[in-house]
C-alpha cells in the first residue's frame, strides 16, 4: 500500500521521490524470497509490472546514475527488462476465421480462439505456487510408509536412490558445463522438454489431480500446458477445444489437437514431448536424464534397437532410418495386431522429428473424424503405418520406466499387467521381472489411476499421492 500510494501522489520526478526506489525496491525482493507475495495478494507478474511502471515513471537514466552500484544497477534493470514478455498470456493470436480443429488454438480469458499460449507466462506463474507443506500428515507420515502402502514405499526408494545419483550426476555436469566456453556443447547436454498434460474441470474434479502436478513434478519442465476445457495459467491449465464432446470416449481428438498444438506453435522451441494423464507422476529429472543419454542421439543417427532392430520389425523400421534426425517415439510397449505400440497409461515421448513426421503427414487427415479413446493407440498406428516404430525404455537389468502405481509394481507376478507380458516375450522376446525388480531404478512415470479405490477407502485423492511420491523422491520429509 505505501509503494501504490507514494505511485500515486508523486507523478513529477525529484531527488526526494527517488530515494524512496531503493527501499521499495528491497522490500518487493524481500516479499519474492520469503514467498509472502501470495499472502499479500500480489502475484510476481503485478510485482514485476509495477517495478516497470515504477522505473518508467520516473527517469531511467537519472535513477541508474544516481544509484550506480546500489540496488537498482544495469543488472537490475536488465532483468526486469526480460521479465516484459511474460506478461501476455497469448503470446500472439491468429485469425480462425477459414480455420477448423485441429487448427483453432486455445481460447484466452475472453472466450477468443487463436491464442497461442505464452508458455514462459504458464512456467512463471506455476513457479510461484507454495510449496508442498512436509506438517501435512498425509505427505509427511511419522509411520514407516503412508498412503504409497508398505510395497510403494520400497519401489520409491528404489527409484529414490536412483534419483539421487542422477541429481548428483546432473549438478556435477552443470558445473563442468560452466566452465565451458561454448554454449553448443552446453546445448547437448541440456534437451529442452515440454510436457503436455490431458485434463478437465468438473464440479467433482475442479483440476485437484492438475493442481499437484503443477505443485509438484509439472514446474520441473522447461515448458509446460494442460489441455482443458477451462483456464487457470496458475496450474498450467488452457482451454483447448477440439472435435467432438469433452468425453474419455474422446480422448482421441482432445490428444489429437494437442499434438497439433504443440507442432504449429512450439516445435521449435524443445527438443523432445512428453504427453501424460494428469493422473500420473513424472520424475522430470530421470525424463531429461534418459534423454541425455548417448544412446538417445545413436538412435537418431539410425541405430536400431531391441525393439525396431528385431528380424520381424526391422524391414518396416528402415523405412525411416535413413532420416536424420530419425523420428522416435519411447514409451512402455504393449502389443496390438501383432505389433508393438504404446501404452499411454505412463505417458510417451516424442523427438522434434517424430512430432514434425505427425505434422506433415498425419495432422489433417489421420482419423481426423473418429471418436474413440484409443489414442495410445491410434497414435502408434499412425508411425508404425509409416515405418515409426517405438524404441525401448527398458533398463538393462530389466526394469521398466513406464509403469503404473508404485503399489502396484510390488505385488506384480511377472504375467498379469496391462501390457500383456505374454505376448511381448513371444514378439518382442522381453521377459518381465517380478515385484521391485520389474521397476527401473531411474523411474521415469508411475500411472496413478490404478489407486484411486485403494485410495478413496482411507478418503486420499490421487493428487495427495502425489504429493506423497513428490516428497518421499525429493526428500522433502528429512
Amino acid at each position: 500500500p505505501h509503494e501504490k500510494k507514494f505511485l500515486i501522489q508523486n507523478n513529477t520526478p525529484s531527488r526526494t521521490h527517488i530515494t524512496h526506489l531503493p527501499d521499495t525496491i528491497m522490500r518487493l525482493k524481500v516479499m519474492v524470497k520469503s514467498n509472502k507475495l501470495q499472502a499479500s495478494k500480489l502475484s510476481v507478474t503485478q510485482c514485476i509490472s509495477y517495478l516497470i511502471v515504477l522505473v518508467c515513471q520516473y527517469n531511467m537514466f537519472t535513477i541508474w546514475k544516481h544509484h550506480e552500484g546500489g540496488m537498482l544497477d544495469h543488472r537490475g534493470l536488465l532483468g526486469i527488462a526480460q521479465k516484459i514478455k511474460h506478461i501476455n498470456y497469448c503470446s500472439s493470436r491468429f485469425n480462425t476465421t477459414n480455420l477448423t480443429h485441429p487448427h483453432l488454438g486455445a481460447r484466452d480469458k475472453s472466450e477468443r480462439l487463436g491464442c497461442v499460449v505464452n508458455l514462459a507466462f504458464l512456467k512463471e506463474r506455476m513457479e510461484g505456487l507454495p510449496p508442498i507443506d512436509p506438517s501435512n500428515t498425509s505427505i509427511c507420515t511419522l509411520f514407516e510408509f503412508g498412503i504409497e502402502g508398505e510395497g510403494g514405499n520400497l519401489v520409491l526408494k528404489k527409484a529414490r536412490t536412483g534419483l539421487d545419483r542422477i541429481r548428483q550426476e546432473t549438478k556435477a555436469a552443470e558445473s563442468k558445463i560452466q566452465q565451458l566456453e561454448t554454449s553448443s556443447s552446453a546445448n547437448k547436454t541440456a534437451p529442452r522438454i515440454l510436457c503436455l498434460v490431458y485434463t478437465v474441470h468438473t464440479e467433482s474434479n475442479p483440476h485437484t489431480s492438475l493442481r499437484a502436478i503443477a505443485r509438484t513434478w509439472g514446474k520441473g519442465c522447461d515448458g509446460f500446458f494442460a489441455a482443458s476445457n477451462s483456464t487457470d495459467p496458475a496450474i498450467g491449465a488452457i482451454d483447448l477445444p477440439h472435435f467432438g464432446v469433452e468425453s474419455y470416449t474422446n480422448m482421441w481428438q482432445k490428444v489429437r489437437t494437442m499434438w497439433s498444438y504443440a507442432y504449429e506453435h512450439y516445435r521449435d522451441d524443445y527438443d523432445y514431448f512428453y504427453i501424460c494423464g494428469d493422473d500420473t507422476y513424472v520424475v522430470v529429472d530421470n525424463l531429461r536424464a534418459f534423454l541425455q543419454d548417448p544412446r538417445i542421439e545413436e538412435l537418431e543417427d539410425g541405430f536400431l534397437d531391441a525393439i525396431s532392430g528385431l528380424p520381424r520389425y526391422q524391414a518396416r523400421a528402415l523405412h525411416t532410418s535413413s532420416m536424420r534426425p530419425r523420428p522416435l517415439i519411447w514409451g512402455d510397449p504393449m502389443i496390438h495386431k501383432r505389433f508393438p505400440v504404446i501404452a499411454g497409461g505412463g505417458g510417451y515421448i516424442l523427438n522434434r522429428a517424430a512430432l514434425e513426421f505427425w505434422g506433415t503427414k498425419g495432422m489433417d487427415d489421420f482419423f481426423a473424424d473418429t471418436i474413440d479413446s484409443r489414442e495410445d493407440i491410434l497414435m502408434s498406428s499412425f508411425f508404425w503405418d509409416n515405418g515409426v516404430g517405438m524404441s525401448e525404455t527398458v533398463d538393462v537389468f530389466g526394469g521398466h520406466r513406464f509403469t503404473e502405481s508404485a503399489e502396484w509394481i510390488s505385488g506384480f507376478d511377472g504375467y498379469s499387467a496391462p501390457t500383456s507380458p505374454k505376448y511381448m516375450e513371444e514378439f518382442l522376446d522381453m521377459v518381465y521381472n517380478k515385484g521391485i525388480d520389474y521397476a527401473s531404478e531411474t523411474h521415469i512415470s508411475f500411472h496413478l489411476k490404478i489407486d484411486i479405490r485403494r485410495l478413496q477407502k482411507t478418503g486420499h485423492t490421487v493428487a495427495d499421492l502425489m504429493h506423497r511420491y513428490h516428497a518421499l523422491l525429493y526428500r522433502i520429509c528429512g
